[in-house]
């Protein structure tokens, strides 16, 4: 009897393996949530710096007045508040997926997927 429990446990093992050997399972799906909820706040740090990246406005396409070039207004008004509305955004999609870790879809939402993460252009 144990030999068969035994035989059943190591089947069943292989028959799961697969599922772990994807990228995007429920456990990758909750440990983004986790970090995105815990490092939500480190999004006003980096749009406040990829604000103030020289050139930033000029590849975004769009001209903008003076007020939007002044460094000063760049580095405590416009990357804050930009910052500030991507924490809120990966923080409460850090809520989302930890509460949903179990039922997919299992890919990222948003790019970067964490917060520290290159972008894809």
């Amino acid at each position: 009897m144990i030999k068969k429990i035994c035989f059943l446990i190591i089947i069943l093992q292989l028959l799961i393996l697969p599922l772990y050997a994807r990228d995007q399972n429920a456990l990758t799906k909750l440990g983004r949530g986790a970090t995105n909820l815990s490092l939500g706040w480190a999004e006003i740090i980096r749009q406040t710096i990829k604000v103030n990246e020289p050139d930033y406005f000029y590849n975004q396409g769009e001209r903008r007045s003076w007020l939007f070039f002044n460094p000063v207004t760049k580095l405590l008004l416009w990357g804050p508040l930009k910052g500030l509305a991507y924490a809120i955004e990966r923080s409460f999609l850090g809520v989302f997926e930890v509460t949903t870790f179990l039922f997919p879809p299992y890919e990222p939402f948003i790019d970067p997927e964490f917060v520290f993460s290159e972008e894809v252009e």
